[in-house]
This record gives structure tokens, C-alpha cells and sequence, in this order.
């Protein structure tokens, strides 16, 4: 029984260093991603001659194309609500993993691991509650639709 503490804080710390990884992949992406659209913009306005021109082609089907390809390329509302939740559960773990493992030390570093496990479980309860209040939001505003409600067809996660 005594090597569940050690094993709850290895399998929660292997977790957080991949979603920490996982972060930092998407921000470079989305990073990445902005800098090729502020390009493209750049690429555009220094192609017309005018600002008519512009105009007129952004009224064009290509030019809205252009413009709604963008819009979607933003993280949905649905993605963003599961990496709170995400985020909330990885960060509860961790801190239940620190006041699990905190029994098992010495007295000097059992109190550091019981205070750092409480601020890390109250986080991750606060993670979780930000995406349940997004998530009431977003349908409050229309963002995001229930499964089957006004003859829709969409899926609420």
C-alpha cells in the first residue's frame, strides 16, 4: 500500500510535463499560424493598388472565403472549455497525488507537499469551475447548442 503515493505522483507528474508539452506545441502552431495570416495580409494590401481593389475583392466569393477560413481557424468554444477542463483535472490530480504522497515523508517535507498539494487541488477545482461557468456562457450566448434542441443537429461535446 505504500507505493501507491510515489505511483500517483510519477503517473501525475509524467501527465503534467505531456499537457505542459502539449501546450507549447499548439501555442507555437496557433503561433505559427497567425504569422502566416499576417503575411498573407501583408501579401494582399501590397498587391492592390487601392483600396477599392481590396474591397472589391474581399466581397468576392474568394475574398470571403479568405476571411470565414480564417474565423474557423480559431480554437471553437468547445475546444477551449475541454482544455480548462483539461488543465482542471491534470492540476487536481497533482495536487490529491502531493497530499497522498505527503503521508509517506518526513516531517519537514510532509508540510511543504500538504501546501503545495492543497493549492494545487483548489486550482484544479477552480480550473474546472472556470470551464462549467464557460461552458453556461457559451450556451447562455448561443455559442454552443445542446444535442438535439431546437431541431439541431449539433453536438455539445
Amino acid at each position: 500500500m505504500d507505493f501507491i503515493a510515489p505511483m500517483l505522483v510519477l503517473i501525475t507528474g509524467a501527465l503534467t510535463i505531456g499537457s505542459i508539452w502539449r501546450t507549447a506545441i499548439v501555442n507555437r502552431r496557433q503561433r505559427e499560424n497567425a504569422r502566416a495570416w499576417v503575411d498573407l495580409q501583408s501579401k494582399l494590401i501590397d498587391k492592390f493598388g487601392a483600396a477599392e481593389e481590396m474591397l472589391r475583392y474581399l466581397e468576392s466569393d474568394a475574398g470571403r472565403r479568405l476571411l470565414d477560413g480564417q474565423q474557423t481557424a480559431s480554437a471553437s468554444p468547445h475546444a477551449r472549455v475541454l482544455d480548462s477542463i483539461h488543465m482542471g483535472l491534470l492540476v487536481l490530480m497533482g495536487g490529491i497525488g502531493l497530499l497522498a504522497a505527503s503521508g509517506t515523508t518526513d516531517p519537514q517535507v510532509h508540510e511543504v507537499m500538504r501546501v503545495l498539494g492543497m493549492v494545487a487541488t483548489v486550482l484544479g477545482v477552480g480550473f474546472l469551475a472556470s470551464a462549467g461557468i464557460s461552458w453556461a456562457l457559451l450556451r447562455s450566448w448561443g455559442q454552443i447548442r445542446r444535442e438535439g434542441h431546437e431541431g439541431n443537429t449539433e453536438s455539445a461535446v
